[in-house]
């Protein structure tokens, strides 16, 4: 209860003037709502926009929304949480995003693994300025006391660098209950938030695995996630390698192909200025000569290996 409250006094700020809720807003809520319970429809969030462009009535529409994320209904549960992110996706208003954020991070249960897997990834999509300090402190907490997804709140924290949480999460690490994947989560967050001793060790694992495929998708996005250029520069090494571990994407030809293809996909959004660009949402480089653009990053690499930035603004 007094999370929401929290939640509701920070929406309740940026409104100026009355702060009831359009009943026209509400009913409309509670109409979608039930053709969602009794018919199982998809709703077009679209249809929110211009609801949403206005910072007042956006307050309004997630002040209408809440009381269905505790629904025991889990389609509409999945709704009004979906409506809550695309507010908070759609909104210019810092207040908005902040009001968003608080909200999906108390989506937290740790009794539904659906809910909060929803809740976790949506909130890596949201900047870093979008978690305020009541929210901070909630990641903070839960990391305390332990949840249902800690990898995916351990992965926010390093992203948000939620550095007092750093004692608790190292803590984890030893925790016999968590399962390999979330106390690799734990690792990767200390290296996140500038441990150099947690870098190397998550720049070992990998190195402890014969290249191939797998490590190539199942491990190397953790090294990009870490942003440490120790991570970055072993990256390059496996970009630079003749070695042909990897296998071809193409379902029509299986070759066997260097792994610096790959490699290159996953560096080019993270590395600023880097020449090669890939398409919005997918790891693919914009190109119709895969063979010369690695030769286009491995050169722009020897050319920048020391001074190349590495993008630190996204998860």
């Amino acid at each position: 209860m007094k999370s929401k409250n929290i939640i509701l006094s920070l929406i309740f700020l940026f409104i100026s003037g009355s702060a009831i809720i359009s009943q026209t807003l509400s009913e409309q809520i509670k109409l979608t709502v039930e053709i969602v319970r009794k018919n199982n429809q998809y709703v077009d969030l679209k249809k929110f926009n211009k609801i949403i462009q206005n910072d007042t009535s956006a307050s309004d529409l997630l002040i209408a929304t809440m009381p269905y994320l505790s629904d025991s209904d889990a389609r509409v549960k999945n709704f009004a949480l979906n409506l809550v992110n695309y507010t908070g996706r759609e909104s210019k208003s810092l207040i908005i995003k902040q009001a968003v954020v608080q909200i999906l991070v108390n989506d937290y249960k740790g009794t539904e693994k659906r809910d909060a897997g929803n809740a976790g990834s949506y909130l890596k999509n949201y900047s870093k300025e979008d978690f305020n300090i009541t929210a901070r402190d909630s990641l903070s907490v839960k990391i305390k006391r332990g949840v249902n997804n800690m990898y995916d709140i351990f992965m926010l924290a390093g992203y948000i660098k939620l550095t007092n949480a750093i004692p608790d999460i190292k803590v984890s690490i030893s925790n016999p209950k968590l399962n390999d994947k979330t106390i690799w989560g734990a690792h990767l967050a200390l290296s996140r938030m500038g441990d150099k001793a947690e870098t190397d060790y998550c720049i070992n694992i990998v190195k402890s695995k014969n290249m191939c495929n797998a490590v190539v998708y199942n491990m190397l996005p953790s090294l990009v996630y870490t942003r440490q250029k120790a991570a970055f520069d072993y990256m390059v090494t496996i970009l630079n390698s003749d070695e042909k571990n990897c296998m071809s994407s193409n379902p029509d030809n299986s070759a066997e192909i260097v792994c610096g293809y790959r490699v290159m996909e996953f560096l080019a959004p993270v590395i600023k200025n880097f020449p090669l660009q890939t398409y919005k949402g997918i790891n693919q480089i914009k190109t119709k000569d895969y063979k010369a653009a690695l030769e286009t990053a491995r050169n722009w690499f020897k050319e920048h290996k020391d001074s190349y930035q590495i993008i630190d603004d996204t998860f």
